[in-house]
């Protein structure tokens, strides 16, 4: 997808676009896509986004006797035999990919591994002019048929059909898919006799040469474990001109052939006219090198129908082109492959250095003017390649790899001679390029050669044929030369340097080089297993010969290898020899046993490991001589044995009986008794042995078995049964003894009443055992407890420290027993009832070597039933008719699974509401629940209590529960008084008074059986209060007396009926009593005039207030009376009509008429039923005495009334604040009168002293309210 400087993606799919766009779409490979379009439909295409290039289908066109002398395989100047094995394709695979094949022809024997049709036309035959069998059979025909085999006529074939038989046309899969296909299936060569038909692709690197760039590089990357694979393609056969090479052909990492004559007098130093040339667009060098290609002979198809030759017989026909050239090259490419594995050793080589090789040992074709766009680099000659002459020698190097810009490696080479060419070829499998870019180099490495003297020679800069000082490095080809025709003696250096890295990965490279003092090859020499000695077996002190066979499997010349006689790993002679290659020698080696049997000797090539060889790992070659002494021989594996099973009678040895000698002999074996050693004492012991006389062949051994019957448990020591062993035939005899070591054989054991020992899972167990000393002497040991998991054991009286897991049981003697007390600790963690466990009484012997015994102590959890109820409900003193609710939560705290049957027994009275089942109690679980009682009106208190069982198991749970007896308690009036008067009915004087205490006093009594703990209090409505005394506790059939203050507030209408109640609460019962009022009619004002001073003939207005503090309407005239000489008069109508509580200020003016005091007189008309219906107040002017008092007798009334006043106002300020503090709590004490004898202890005068104080509140409150 295409993604933009914001991170949008524009992504399409090339499927979607060939669906859409083309007709018989093909997939080609992954990202191509071949099919018809019409040209209209060209630049629509070209526009979707998933399209990088579009072009018309390409078109390929398919472009043998001397051809190999003319590489110089064959014939007096060749290759093939000049190594140790001839070079022959064997073990080579070759891919070809061409037309048809004629599977049937004859030359290709069994050879190929498969032919297969990659175009999927149904068919690999080679049924048109028959191309593909000539280039197959010019690989690697074998001329079974006739004179005309091919280069590697050993190699196998695997074939890649790529004509259509219907049409007789060539059709190109996917290159990735063809070159992938053949190295799946072994190929390391694939060879390609075609190339593109179309003029416009000459010289240009088209998507085709990518993907062979792809390919090549890819498999040449050694470290990711590929194998390389050289990829041949033809040049083509487009004439002499210049730019004419052929694509794919154009690829970098192709070896691309031309052609030059096979046949002719000028064959093989001419090129054939029409091979096409190079270069390359990007100025590459083209082709790489050439090979016979005109006037081939090679394989004719049988099933061809349109073979059109220069000649031809039955079996072969004589073509030319390049696609003659490519195979003979091809062919001489898999014996290049065969060398670097075969011969020199090497790993699979790089497709790289096989196109190096090729290139090293080319020679320029007519006049010295490589490279050039003919030839490239020459003909191919594999002589030169592999076995240069005069001396000269190759080395390779394609295990290197240049990772980044800069990055160099160089090589020394010692040139031993001058006068003769040194060659240096570096080629690597570029990273492909792109068919956009106008030079296709990625990375670009340089190759340097310096002569001793300093001077440098740069890679591919050439006049005549050969290197020249100076140039620049090569910035285009992958492929770089230099080549000194006369190269001095001394030390040269060539480096190769990374110019440019512009690729992904490290670069791998291959360099091949040729010269004097240059060597790949090395030597293997090898001493051959057969060997051979004088006498057959020879005896001891008699000297023999030794004859063996040194031989070199290498490729050059072995020099001055030492080769080393060893006799039991010491050296006893050596020898030093010369061997060319492949040639071998015979070497005696004198040698005089000192030790018969069977003596180990060796011959050890290079010992001193100075030679480089192939391989150093066939350097010695060891072997056995058998050297003989008569006698006879007993041997055991085991001749000591020692007693373990003190339980044990009986004993055997396995013994031999060998002829030491390697003649026939006649032996025997006899036994002489036993002795105990550690006091020479004879034992009668039976001992059995075979006393039969054996033939005995030379070194012939029998086995013999011993038997020895002894008494359980012997005394401990070291018992010898002494052998005899007789050589019959030469008198020989040969003591042997067995030894039968008897040790402290201890036995401990546990002795127990019980299989099993049963432990509590939640409380120590204590157990005891007797332990029993059954060795066969005294003995001591050390005792350690391992416990189960998580449990915990210690012994209780053994160890050092009660409780340790540790103890010594001391010397005991044989058969000795001693009381072991234990204690078993559980875990935290309950096990389940049945739980098995096993406990280790580990025994350690205190004797030499420690003896360690495990005893098993086998163990049962018992099994324990047992729960927890729990109940998570608090509770006190219960009510009657109430409901108790209880929440259990009973846990399984046993550990075995229990199944609970319920039973709840409760007090009378009680009732259960809910019903519990029976239920299933698992290990370690639980189950809730809830139990619900009705406590009825004659429920008493009590136990209740829970039984859980299961079978023989019961658990209890009980609590107590108390329930409250309700009080029975009653009320009656006793009487009222008012102001010192008393009365027993509730209405008193027939009204009640308002603004005044009055007493109410009951009797309290309680008929219940429990005591009554009340507390009074007065509930009652607006314009009502009062409080109450606090009660002590009533008994049964006690009465107490209770007196409470009540006040009906000033402003309550007469004649209206308020109402109380009196109410007794306890924690259970409330007792209530209820009156209801009735309000006195009364009527009285109060008076309030404020001070004035008054002037002379001055007007004084004054607001006379005047207040109804009774309890009816007032409706009356207002009267007013000033002093002599002083006039009043009303602002107003001067009528008074007010309500109870209501307040009316009446407007009056005074004017004096003279100085002086008096009384202004004030009152209601009719009002003489109105308490204080008159009123005065004194007035005088300004001029009275300096006291500001007149000096009438009414001065001393006033002073006197105004203290009054304040009296009275203090007064009644307190006693409303006690009424409203009373009112507030409700438990402000009264106490009780004296008039009630009878009811208890209670002091008589009380009563009196607190209605003493009461007297006067009506009067307070009057001036209280008004002052």
């Amino acid at each position: 997808g295409l993604v933009d400087s914001e991170g949008h993606v524009l992504q399409q799919s090339l499927q979607y676009v060939s669906a859409q766009s083309l007709k018989q779409a093909n997939i080609i490979d992954t990202g191509r896509i071949s099919g018809i379009i019409h040209s209209l439909s060209v630049f629509d295409i070209a526009l979707e986004p998933s399209v990088s290039w579009i072009r018309a289908e390409p078109m390929f066109t398919i472009d043998n006797n001397y051809a190999r002398s003319h590489m110089a395989i064959t014939g007096s100047y060749s290759v093939r035999s000049h190594f140790t094995t001839d070079l022959d394709g064997s073990g080579q695979i070759v891919a070809v990919a061409d037309s048809g094949l004629d599977e049937d022809h004859g030359d290709f024997g069994t050879r190929i591994i498969e032919s297969k049709d990659v175009i999927g036309d149904g068919s690999t035959a080679d049924t048109w002019s028959g191309h593909g069998t000539h280039v197959a059979c010019t690989v690697l025909g074998d001329g079974t048929r006739g004179p005309y085999a091919g280069v590697a006529p050993a190699a196998e074939l695997y074939f890649q059909a790529m004509e259509n038989d219907n049409t007789g046309n060539f059709v190109s899969p996917s290159l990735n898919y063809l070159f992938n296909d053949a190295y799946g299936k072994g190929a390391r060569i694939h060879t390609n006799s075609w190339g593109s038909s179309q003029t416009s692709d000459q010289g240009k690197y088209t998507s085709e040469s990518e993907d062979v760039d792809d390919r090549a590089n890819y498999y040449d990357r050694f470290y990711n474990n590929v194998e390389g694979l050289s990829i041949l393609f033809a040049s083509g056969n487009d004439g002499s001109g210049s730019g004419t090479v052929n694509s794919p052909g154009t690829a970098k990492n192709a070896i691309t052939v031309g052609s030059h004559l096979n046949r002719g007098g000028s064959a093989p130093n001419l090129i054939w006219d029409s091979s096409s040339r190079g270069p390359t667009d990007d100025q590459r060098i083209k082709p790489d090198i050439v090979a016979p290609g005109a006037y081939v002979r090679s394989c004719k198809a049988q099933e061809a129908n349109d073979v059109v030759g220069s000649w031809e017989d039955t079996y072969y026909v004589e073509y030319s082109g390049t696609s003659m050239a490519t195979p003979n090259a091809a062919g001489a490419a898999a014996l290049i492959r065969e060398y670097i594995l075969e011969i020199a050793e090497r790993p699979a080589p790089q497709g790289s250095l096989v196109k190096a090789l090729l290139v090293l040992g080319a020679r320029d074709v007519g006049a010295r003017d490589i490279p050039n766009n003919d030839e490239g680099w020459g003909r191919v000659d594999l002589k030169e390649s592999l076995a240069p002459g005069n001396g000269r020698g190759i080395w390779v190097d394609d295990r290197s790899i240049m990772s980044h810009t800069g990055h160099l490696k160089s090589y020394t080479f010692n040139v031993t001679d001058s006068g003769q060419p040194l060659k240096a070829v570096l080629a690597w499998s570029d990273e492909r390029g792109s068919r956009f870019s106008t030079n296709q180099l990625v990375n670009n490495l340089n190759l340097e050669v310096e002569k001793p003297d300093g001077t440098l020679y740069k890679g591919n800069y050439f006049s005549q044929g050969r290197s020249i000082q100076g140039g620049d490095y090569d910035a285009t080809n992958n492929l770089e030369v230099v080549l000194i025709d006369n190269a001095e003696s001394g030390i040269w250096t060539i480096r190769v340097k990374d110019g440019g890295h512009g690729g992904s990965y490290a670069q791998p490279y291959a360099l091949a080089v040729s010269g004097m003092g240059v060597n790949d090859l090395r030597p293997d020499p090898v001493v051959l297993e057969d060997y051979s000695i004088d006498v057959e077996i020879p005896q001891l002190g008699d000297t023999i010969s030794i004859q063996t066979t040194a031989q070199n499997f290498g490729n050059v010349e072995a020099k001055n290898v030492d080769i080393s006689f060893e006799v039991e790993g010491s050296e006893i002679s050596s020898q030093t020899v010369n061997l060319n290659p492949g040639a071998s020698k015979v070497l005696e080696w004198d040698w005089t046993p000192l030790s018969d049997g069977s003596i180990p000797v060796s011959f050890v090539v290079d010992p001193d490991n100075l030679i480089e060889e192939i391989s150093e790992s066939n350097n010695r070659f060891n072997t056995l001589i058998n050297v003989t002494t008569p006698g006879i021989k007993i041997e055991s594996i085991l001749p000591s044995i020692t007693l373990v099973d003190s339980d044990e009678t009986v004993t055997s040895w396995n013994i031999t009986l060998t002829n030491t000698a390697l003649i026939p002999t006649n032996g025997t074996l006899d036994e002489l008794g036993v002795i105990r050693n550690e006091d020479n004492s004879v034992m009668d012991w039976f001992v059995g042995i075979d006393r039969t006389v054996y033939e005995l062949n030379g070194s012939a051994t029998v086995p013999l078995s011993v038997t020895l019957v002894h008494p359980k448990s012997p005394d401990p020591g070291t018992y010898i049964i002494q052998l005899l062993g007789q050589d019959l035939d030469n008198d020989i005899d040969y003591p042997f003894s067995l030894e039968f070591v008897v040790p402290l054989l201890t036995n401990p054991s546990l002795e127990t009443y019980y299989d099993w020992f049963p432990v509590s899972p939640f409380e120590p167990t204590s157990m005891n055992f007797l332990f029993h000393n059954a060795a066969n002497d005294q003995a001591g040991y050390d005792l350690f407890l391992t416990p189960a998991l998580g449990w915990m054991v210690g012994f209780d009286d053994l160890s050092s420290q009660g409780g340790a897991n540790s103890a010594s049981t001391g010397m005991m003697a044989k058969g000795e027993k001693i009381p072991i007390n234990i204690t078993v600790i559980p875990p935290q963690v309950t096990l389940v009832g049945g739980t098995e466990l096993t406990f280790l009484l580990t025994v350690v012997t205190q004797s030499e070597g420690g003896e360690e015994i495990e005893i098993p102590i086998f163990m049962k959890v018992e099994e324990v039933s047992q729960i927890e109820v729990i109940s998570s409900t608090n509770y006190g003193d219960l009510s009657k008719d109430s409901i108790l609710s209880l929440n259990f939560l009973v846990e399984n705290t046993g550990n075995i699974d229990l199944n609970l049957n319920p039973q709840i027994i409760i007090p009378p009275g009680w009732e259960m509401t809910n019903s519990l089942p029976s239920f299933s109690l698992p290990w370690s679980g639980n189950n809730e629940f809830q139990l619900i009682f009705q406590i009825t009106d004659t429920a008493t208190s009590g136990e209740i209590e829970l039984i859980l069982s299961d079978g023989s198991f019961s658990h209890r749970w009980n609590k107590s529960a108390n329930v409250l007896q309700t009080a029975e308690g009653s009320i009656s009036f006793a009487r009222l008084e008012i102001d010192g008067q008393k009365w027993t009915e509730i209405m008193g004087p027939g009204a009640h008074p308002s603004n005044k205490i009055m007493n109410f006093s009951w009797v309290i009594s309680n008929d219940a059986t429990t005591q009554w703990h009340p507390t009074a209090s007065i509930a009652s409505s607006d314009g009502v209060i009062g409080t109450c005394s606090e009660l002590p506790s009533i008994g049964k059939n006690q009465e107490e007396i209770l007196v409470c203050n009540i006040l009906i507030e000033e402003g309550v209408l007469a004649n209206s009926e308020p109402e109380f109640s009196l109410r007794l609460v306890d924690d259970t019962d409330v007792v209530t009593s209820s009156y209801s009022l009735l309000v006195e009619a009364t009527r009285a004002i109060s008076w309030s005039i404020p001070d004035q001073t008054f002037e002379v003939n001055k007007v004084t207005n004054i607001g006379v207030e005047i207040t109804n503090i009774g309890s009816v309407p007032l409706s009356h005239q207002i009267r007013a009376m000033p002093p002599d000489g002083w006039s009043l008069t009303f602002t107003g109508d001067g009528v008074l009509d007010i309500q109870p509580g209501e307040s009316h200020i009446e407007k009056i003016q005074i004017t004096p008429s003279k100085e002086g005091s008096g009384m202004v007189k004030i009152w209601l008309g009719s009002g003489q039923e109105v308490s204080n219906f008159e009123h005065e107040f004194s007035v005088s002017t300004n001029n009275l005495n300096s006291d500001g008092i007149s000096s009438s007798g009414d001065g001393n009334s006033l002073i006197g009334i105004s203290i009054f006043v304040l009296i009275m106002i203090v007064l009644t300020s307190l006693i409303l604040l006690q009424i409203k503090s009373n009112k507030n709590n409700p438990r402000n004490h009264s106490v009780q009168d004296s008039s009630f004898p009878n009811l208890g202890h209670h002091q008589p005068n009380m009563q009196h002293q607190n209605h003493q104080q009461m007297q006067p509140q009506h009067q307070v409150h009057q001036d209280y309210k008004h002052p």
